[in-house]
């Protein structure tokens, strides 16, 4: 899968997790590819490079502290929708909470995708 290999080179990934790590890396990007958002190469690069951080910290079940309200802003429902459905399943398999402010950081990468699609169409 494009940049995984690169990630995981740079990455510290425990042998425990890595499997399972990588499985939910791998749904998540197949679950992406179908919301048709365009990623140019360096955004994705930078989407792949968090959304394995944040598999990790989720099968590690040390996530992030949760950001403050007025932190959140300037994402539309639609991107914290898509968030949602691209990884917050993880959280209920790993026996966490959906993470309101774990969900927030990866809606960033999706709400720029929504606004070049936006500037294509």
């Amino acid at each position: 899968m494009k940049y995984l290999t690169t990630l995981l080179e740079n990455n510290d990934l425990e042998d425990e997790i890595k499997d399972g790590v990588i499985a939910d890396y791998e749904k998540a990007k197949e679950k992406l590819k179908t919301f048709g958002l365009p990623f140019d190469d360096d955004s994705e690069m930078v989407f792949s490079n968090h959304l394995l951080a944040l598999l990790k910290r989720i099968h590690r079940k040390k996530l992030i502290d949760p950001l403050d309200d007025d932190m959140m802003v300037d994402v539309s429902d639609k991107a914290i929708a898509m968030a949602d459905d691209l990884v917050g399943d993880f959280f209920e398999e790993h026996g966490l909470e959906r993470d309101r402010s774990e969900i927030f950081l990866v809606a960033t990468h999706l709400e720029l995708a929504l606004q070049r699609q936006q500037e294509q169409a």
